[in-house]
């Protein structure tokens, strides 16, 4: 890959991100939905209706970052078209050291947003990533990604519970209820959902300090983390672009890849 302009792509359970860098600088973004059947041409599309041309035209490589390999082939396929040529992330390429069982099965994405974690703050960290699934990766003060832990997220709970629940209305405004103490349905499933998600943060991060002995820096990421990181009672830097920080970093690490 050379230094110019790139295309950095986040392919997440809910969404594509795509990111169009220069140096250490994201020049613009898109986001579209991860649907399954989506094609090269419509991707195509997209990205050459939302980027501008100029930064289109110096744009020669991407790399990709997926959790979703039946998306991969069309992202590739798109990018064929565009005559961009891609690199896809495995966790060999991210410069942690690794204290996962079986590294194969780990999501590169909570690789990738550990890494920029580390290059925003340092170590030791741990960086709660609020997507489809919440998930806490914790890295410690020698940059050794030791694993986490990983739940529903808190739409993907609030939808499971919906569907289930006979009499459950669907909530689609996640608004912060006046009180906590609800007097209707729908604020009580709002109530529910946010404050016990910030309270499942809060607990889950205390009892993993506790474990990793050291004291270091909270990152917040993710679609859902601005839903109720004002919610905290405990210290925590909120980034939204955090995977997209980490793909930066990571090509500066592999510019010099033969791709």
């Amino acid at each position: 890959m050379n230094k110019g302009t790139l295309i950095l792509i986040d392919i997440g359970n809910s969404n594509i991100s795509m990111f169009m860098s220069k140096g250490s600088t994201i020049l613009s973004s898109i986001r579209l939905e991860s649907r399954r059947g989506i094609t090269a041409d419509e991707l195509l599309v997209f990205y050459q209706t939302l980027f501008p041309k100029n930064d289109r035209d110096e744009c020669y490589f991407a790399l990709v970052c997926s959790v979703v390999p039946e998306l991969n082939n069309e992202v590739r396929f798109f990018l064929e078209k565009a005559r961009i040529r891609p690199l896809f992330l495995n966790y060999r390429m991210v410069p942690l050291h690794l204290a996962y069982e079986r590294p194969q099965e780990l999501g590169i994405d909570r690789l990738v947003s550990a890494y920029g974690a580390v290059k925003l703050c340092g170590t030791p960290v741990i960086v709660v990533d609020m997507g489809t699934a919440t998930t806490f990766n914790c890295v410690d003060k020698d940059q050794c990604f030791l694993g986490g832990l990983i739940l529903p997220g808190l739409k993907t709970s609030l939808d499971s519970l919906t569907q289930r629940g006979s009499q459950l209305p669907v909530v689609k405004d996640l608004s912060l209820p006046k009180t906590l103490i609800a007097t209707n349905t729908v604020d009580a499933l709002r109530a529910g959902i946010l404050y016990g998600y910030a309270s499942l943060v809060e607990g889950l991060l205390k009892r993993l300090w506790e474990q990793m002995v050291d004291t270091g820096e909270n990152v917040l990421t993710g679609g859902a983390a601005s839903l109720i990181y004002r919610l905290l009672r405990c210290e925590v830097r909120y980034e939204p672009n955090l995977l997209a920080l980490g793909l930066l970093h990571l090509a500066d690490e592999l510019k010099d890849l033969e791709v």
